[in-house]
């Protein structure tokens, strides 16, 4: 528990699991972003909501030696922990078909599988693509699934088909256009593709035949990092030019025969766009690039994170399950959530951390935890008596320090758990 006391901001006292625990029936609903590093700071470029408290996230590391990362929170963004973290082609996508089986595709034909909702992935690489990087994945529901890349150079499209949950894969477009980056299932027969220098594509046979869409002006020609419907006539796109460092939004309501400019200036690249309702939307990009949309677009307002966890790290991808529930992947382990409805909530048998020290006590800014080696990193969450999560955080034992600026002075409760609950 932390409390005002003269001369400091907070006071930290004793049984702080406990008075957690026993603080579970609190109605308090508040929004909140907050920021959890991945493992290891590895790059984040695709995530995915699972379920109600589980994220999955992939990336991993792209210069020096190639690592392949996939990590899960089950505590919705509180605690990540590793399940593949090894030497290997970096993943770029990472899609679920339902609650069990997952798939992710990335660079050199990389591909991997689970069926144990995210415990443990089957390495399924795909023969003959050593140097086709695969960007994007998705899947109709069933065993039918779609993947799309390109190559370093920039100058090929390449889209996969399967109909047996990747256990073989046919080809249904190579193309000498553009990389794509992303592709989008609206249903089992309505598929898009888009890519680099004003790459779209479009099928209403489910991938067999692909048209070429041509957008007019200058938008027309940026690269497009990411695409997304929220009807079957209405498609956003966004992007942008890294080089002549534009940022770009476009949409249309009749399935691509007519686009609208929403937003082509002088800014940082966008990477990924996704709605989550007709109305409402975000857009993320580089340099920490946050934008919201509650008018299909038609304006789009800079989101301002908390000092305390506002930075410049590259966002790569945007997910939202709902209106109170998304999650944000970028560069160098950069994790952001936002829960609009976040409150405590009992723990079935938890092992509490029962070793644990902090200091200072009080505290004025700062506070250190210390905890043994042996039981890995731990998380840090910080609510307000009313039960409303203010602030949370993942430490190492060589990063264990908990900025408390952003808190106002007042009286606090800390739940401190380690990834041996989850196990």
């Amino acid at each position: 528990m932390m409390q005002n006391t003269p001369g400091f901001k907070i006071k930290i006292l004793g049984s702080l699991i406990l008075l957690v625990l026993i603080s579970a029936n609190s109605q308090a609903q508040t929004a909140h972003w907050f920021n959890t590093d991945a493992p290891r700071f590895r790059d984040v470029n695709s995530v995915y909501i699972r379920s109600a408290s589980e994220l999955v996230a992939i990336g991993g590391r792209f210069r020096n030696d190639s690592i392949s990362s996939i990590f899960i929170s089950k505590d919705s963004g509180g605690y990540y922990d590793f399940r593949t973290d090894f030497v290997g082609n970096m993943l770029n996508d990472v899609w679920f078909k339902d609650i069990k089986t997952g798939f992710a595709v990335g660079r050199n034909g990389h591909f991997v599988k689970t069926v144990d909702s995210g415990k443990n992935w089957n390495n399924l690489d795909i023969a003959g693509y050593d140097g086709i990087h695969f960007n994007a994945v998705t899947f109709s529901g069933t065993d039918t699934g779609w993947i799309a890349g390109g190559v370093d150079a920039g100058n090929r499209a390449i889209i996969l088909k399967t109909t047996n949950s990747g256990s073989s894969w046919q080809k249904i477009l190579d193309s000498a256009t553009s990389t794509i980056n992303d592709i989008y299932k609206f249903n089992s027969k309505e598929l898009w593709a888009c890519g680099n220098a004003g790459l779209l594509y479009h099928s209403t046979n489910g991938g067999i035949s692909w048209n070429r869409i041509y957008i007019s002006g200058n938008s027309g020609t940026r690269d497009f990092n990411s695409i997304n419907l929220t009807d079957k006539n209405t498609v956003y796109l966004a992007g942008g030019s890294l080089k002549d460092t534009l940022q770009t939004i476009l949409k249309s309501v009749n399935s691509g025969t007519d686009w609208t400019t929403q937003r082509d200036i002088k800014n940082y690249i966008l990477n990924s766009v996704y709605f989550y309702s007709a109305n409402d939307g975000y857009a993320v990009g580089d340099s920490g690039t946050i934008l919201f949309t509650q008018s299909s677009g038609s304006s789009w307002s800079v989101v301002t994170l908390p000092s305390t966890i506002n930075d410049t790290r590259n966002l790569n991808d945007v997910y939202f399950s709902d209106k109170d529930n998304g999650v944000i992947g970028g560069s160098q382990g950069r994790l952001l959530h936002y829960n609009k409805s976040a409150h405590i909530t009992a723990l079935s048998n938890p092992e509490i951390i029962t070793v644990i020290s902090f200091y200072p006590n009080p505290a004025s800014s700062s506070v250190t935890f210390n905890w043994p080696v042996e039981s890995g990193d731990i998380s840090i969450q910080i609510y307000s008596l009313e039960g409303s999560l203010m602030l949370k955080q993942i430490l190492y034992t060589d990063k264990n320090v908990v900025n408390l600026n952003s808190l106002k002075a007042g009286v606090y409760l800390i739940l401190v758990k380690n990834n041996t609950i989850y196990q």
